[in-house]
């Protein structure tokens, strides 16, 4: 049905003049500009040079910005890269077009695979039917990768989301999968500039969808290997922050504050850079440099070290929505119309970006009613280079079971399910540190920032999608729905048992305001669990984190009891506990401990802490466990 609606539109549309309400006038579709959506995974607006970064080379994309207009303040509406990629091309929230987290394996390929638009008119399918030649280069993530989806005809793309690195990955091309030996970076460039060159002489679409950056898995434990890595080799980068890792950080805790996964972001970033400059130097090659609208941006941000976290919001517990994994670069650029050297503040999402393009395009009647994007158009800045005064600065967020709203100068949190929520003024505290959630001096903006956020989505979402009301999800799992679990570090293999992966069992234990430490223990039946994940066998050092502070400073007996599937351990640990108990630590102070010795199978595991006896509640403050693994005798 897409493939019949396709060509009839195009029959009718292919003729047609077009005015838009600005005034301008497109006759046929072949004098429409060209559109390049350069899109990056995972990547911050703050690694640009554009954006102020002093240490990362991008001069390409800094060029695209003095010819173009940058927006300063763009933000996504999720923080992983399926929905966000449904919002940029469709202008819907998570909870409209029902892509709540990052797709499955078997959404992409297989016999199950399905692509999670096909109920919306997405933009490259309304361009197709506009008359434009659609082509994607490089990552999907959105559903049924092996074949072209929602209008492309040119379709190079990945099977799957993730990357674990950026040689010899597998590549989909021409309904087969195939292993490409060259930098994937360079290959998603040099297809595109192959369609660039195969449709210059009628409008066409470019997706360029790098899948770099891509500041996760454990290629940032490894050396960069493209043309960058000398440079980046021996230097510092003091844009990325050195900061106390946050306490809600759950993964990438080998990245953060580790000089290898600095440099190896930098150089893929700069990877980046130089296909933007080939991509431009192809249109100026072909003279389609004038009449082409090229858009930089990210399908969501990522944070390098900013607040002590590295990664998005989907590598905290609890899931989170802070201003660094949301900010994304987005510059626009074209000759004809868009005046070179601007700089917009407007607070804008990337639901905006679907109901902007489609008007800049003067093809907003093409924008679909049902279902109503709460996407607002910003071209009237791009062709004018002046502020709308009518503008709301105020952007909506979605993440699973977090939902937020940010404005100039506030941002609210909460969650559906039970979990912290957050009031941050950003004004005086841009890094989102101090949560004044509740305070009585501040309970007029969260109250009205609260009823904010539920009439956006009392409006927009579909209760089909709304996870607040019941509805389901394409994603086939959530994150928010699953127990949290402890994995060995890729550095060493240590486990961390902390507060962002324990479960809490009992009336009294609980964490405290830090929400890193736990305290409470009245009653044996209070208990912290974690659940260990493929476990390598072999001897392991307990290392314990606790303040024990009592009437006499110290307790001169073991305060917790340890146990491992259910069995006491706490005997085999006290051959080698040696001065454990000699802590003179206080509320503020955490002595580290050496508890002992254990053997561990290949495999899961339970660990539990309970209290030895019955102690007194403030003597125990527990802030984490750690199985250091040991070399075998």
């Amino acid at each position: 049905m897409k493939q019949i609606r396709l060509f009839l539109a195009f029959v009718v549309l292919s003729g047609l003049v077009l005015t838009s309400s600005t005034g301008h006038l497109y006759g046929a579709a072949q004098d429409r500009p060209n559109v390049v959506l350069i899109m990056t995974d995972n990547h911050g607006a703050w690694t640009l040079g554009c954006y102020g970064n002093p240490d990362i080379r991008t001069p390409h994309i800094d060029r695209l910005a003095r010819e173009g207009m940058l927006f300063e303040r763009c933000y996504s509406s999720n923080p992983v890269c399926s929905p966000t990629r449904a919002t940029w091309l469709t202008g819907l929230m998570p909870s409209q077009h029902g892509v709540h987290c990052f797709i499955a394996g078997s959404v992409q390929i297989g016999p199950e695979a399905f692509s999670t638009l096909e109920e919306f008119r997405s933009l490259p399918e309304v361009l197709a039917e506009s008359g434009y030649t659609c082509g994607l280069s490089g990552k999907w993530h959105l559903g049924k990768n092996m074949e072209p989806q929602e209008g492309f005809s040119f379709w190079v793309t990945k099977p799957g989301g993730g990357t674990s690195e950026f040689y010899d990955q597998q590549v989909i091309e021409n309904g087969k999968i195939h292993k490409e030996p060259t930098y994937l970076t360079d290959y998603w460039t040099k297809r595109g500039v192959e369609f660039i060159e195969q449709n210059k002489e009628r409008p066409f679409f470019l997706f360029l969808a790098y899948n770099g950056p891509y500041g996760l898995s454990p290629l940032l434990l490894n050396d960069a290997r493209n043309r960058h890595a000398d440079y980046y080799a021996d230097k510092e980068l003091p844009s990325f922050p050195r900061r106390e890792m946050h306490p809600w950080m759950y993964n990438n805790r080998d990245y953060l504050n580790n000089p290898t996964s600095m440099r190896r972001y930098a150089s893929e970033v700069s990877g980046i850079d130089d296909g933007v400059g080939q991509i431009m130097a192809t249109l100026k090659q072909h003279g389609l440099d004038e009449n082409t609208l090229v858009v930089f941006t990210g399908d969501q941000g990522l944070a390098g070290g900013q607040s002590g976290i590295w990664g998005m919001g989907d590598h905290t517990r609890p899931l989170t929505a802070f201003d660094t994994t949301m900010h994304v670069p987005l510059i626009l650029r074209h000759r004809e119309r868009i005046a070179a050297g601007g700089r917009c503040d407007l607070l804008v999402s990337n639901y905006d970006f679907y109901p902007t393009v489609l008007s800049y395009l003067d093809l907003e009647d093409k924008i679909p009613e049902v279902p109503l994007s709460p996407g607002r158009s910003y071209a009237p800045v791009l062709k004018g280079g002046t502020t709308d005064p009518e503008w709301d600065n105020t952007v909506f967020f979605e993440f699973e079971t977090v939902r937020a709203v940010r404005t100039d100068d506030w941002k609210y949190v909460e969650r559906l399910k039970d979990g912290p929520r957050e009031l941050y003024d950003l004004r005086k505290d841009p890094g989102e540190l101090e949560n004044l959630i509740d305070q009585p001096a501040v309970k007029t903006i969260q109250d009205e920032l609260r009823d904010r956020l539920h009439k956006f989505f009392d409006r927009y979402a579909d209760p089909k999608y709304d996870l607040a009301k019941g509805g389901t999800t394409k994603a086939q799992f959530l994150i928010s729905d699953k127990p949290p679990i402890v994995r060995a570090s890729y550095v060493d293999r240590s486990l961390t048992l902390d507060s962002t992966t324990v479960q809490l069992q009992g009336e009294n234990v609980r964490l405290l305001d830090d929400l890193r430490t736990m305290a409470g223990w009245k009653d044996v039946s209070d208990r912290a669990v974690w659940t260990l994940s493929r476990v390598r066998p072999g001897k392991y050092e307990v290392q314990a984190v606790w303040s024990l502070a009592g009437s006499e400073g110290a307790l001169s007996e073991d305060p917790l009891a340890l146990e491992i599937d259910g069995k006491s351990v706490t005997d085999q640990l006290g051959a080698s506990t040696g001065d454990r108990a000699k802590s003179t630590g206080g509320w503020d102070r955490f002595d580290r401990f050496t508890l002992g010795q254990i053997e561990l199978s290949a495999g899961n595991h339970q660990v539990t802490v309970r209290p030895a006896g019955r102690p007194k509640a403030e003597w125990i403050r527990l802030r984490s466990l750690k199985f250091v693994p040991i070399e075998n005798p």
